[in-house]
């Protein structure tokens, strides 16, 4: 079953908990989490995330997130060293126009993970930690959206935390 949650809401949640919002949704959580990332980043003027490759988890984010609206990869990526290490953080390169800064923090299929995320200062960092998330201690106010598909880490499916 759907969940009837739309924009506003997440709009609300973003405002009310600076960034920090606790909800759960049934169903896979990438599609619902792009869609609220876009209406939310993007309602101001249509622009552009910028997407950090470092994985097969990173690119599926990216295609998803090319549905909704103007995709750049140009923060870093490993894809030419087949994600074998994630790119320094000081190497991320960030216009700071950008709507958001999106990442996969922990990839499993190439054994890489972020130990620190760069600073993307007023650029807005969204992050999936669909398998690290709750691993270890986390300075969560780095970050505008942290959204994971609960199955690896907090329960079972089909319950997806933003």
């Amino acid at each position: 079953m759907r969940s009837t949650i739309g924009p506003k809401s997440f709009k609300d949640a973003f405002r009310y908990s600076r960034g920090l919002c606790h909800s759960f949704f049934t169903g896979w959580c990438q599609p619902a989490v792009f869609y609220a990332a876009h209406e939310f980043f993007l309602s101001a003027g249509g622009q552009t995330a910028n997407y950090i490759l470092t994985g097969s988890w990173s690119e599926k984010a990216l295609a998803e997130a090319e549905r909704f609206g103007r995709i750049k990869v140009g923060g870093a990526s490993s894809k030419a060293a087949k994600y074998n290490h994630i790119p320094p953080p000081g190497s991320v390169q960030i216009d700071g126009d950008e709507a958001y800064v999106h990442l996969t923090s922990n990839n499993t299929i190439y054994g890489t993970q972020w130990a620190e995320f760069p600073n993307t200062d007023r650029v807005p960092l969204v992050a999936d930690m669909s398998s690290d998330i709750l691993s270890k201690p986390l300075a969560v106010g780095q970050f505008a959206l942290i959204y994971a598909g609960a199955q690896k880490n907090l329960g079972g499916p089909p319950v997806s935390p933003l």
